[in-house]
């Protein structure tokens, strides 16, 4: 049982992840995280295999000498948080990779604990 609850997860982690790259950046949000000044703007709800979820994106703002970031995404009951701490070299990569639209920067940084941690409710 523990298995398939674990397999759930990850299968609905890596939609609701996939929906949180899959969304345009606006240029207003790209202009704020190339200079890291606070920004907050949120997306959905989208409609996932039947679940209701949003998305809210916040630059917090410069942090210890790092870009602090936080994602929060999910259905109202199972919201998973990304928290993320960029360097200015990967904040310029970043703009440049949203800039052509490419988000595989993103995906790049998610998978890197160095940068970015998740937080999945439930998972201790």
């Amino acid at each position: 049982m523990k298995k398939v609850l674990i397999a759930l997860s990850i299968l609905i982690t890596g939609n609701i992840a996939a929906v949180a790259q899959s969304n345009t950046f606006s240029d207003d949000f790209i202009n704020a995280l190339q200079y890291c000044k606070p920004y907050t703007y949120s997306i959905g709800p989208i409609d996932i295999l039947g679940m209701k979820v949003t998305t809210k994106k916040q630059i917090i703002g410069m942090r210890n000498g790092l870009c602090s970031y936080v994602e929060i995404v999910g259905p109202s009951d199972a919201k998973n948080t990304f928290r993320c701490n960029f360097t200015k070299k990967q904040v310029n990569k970043l703009v440049n990779s949203m800039r052509n639209n490419d988000m595989g920067v993103w995906t790049e940084y998610y998978n890197n604990s160095n940068v970015c941690t998740i937080e999945v409710p439930g998972w201790d």
